[in-house]
């Protein structure tokens, strides 16, 4: 089953590093970030009332939030990889 955690929500870095660090599990397959270099979303407007780098569709986390995220991931896949290691 397919999950998103930013349906029509804004979410902070924490919130999906709360979220998907402890869901990572055997029946875990993948994870969808929407990021994007500026937080946040926006609407169409004016070229100059546009903020560059930010979606106009979805909420995104931003790059660095993105960059704590993807760590905190690759921390957790490392710490359960050495777990599933040592007991078999």
């Amino acid at each position: 089953m397919a999950t998103s955690l930013t349906s029509g929500r804004s979410w902070s870095a924490r919130t999906w590093a709360g979220r998907l660090l402890p869901a990572i599990g055997a029946s875990v397959k993948g994870a969808t970030i929407e990021s994007h270099l500026v937080e946040g979303r926006q609407n169409i407007g004016s070229r100059e009332n546009m903020t560059s780098c930010q979606s106009i569709t979805d909420p995104c986390i931003g790059w660095d939030a993105t960059l704590d995220v993807l760590r905190g991931l690759s921390n957790s896949l490392t710490h359960r990889r050495d777990r599933l290691t040592r007991t078999a």
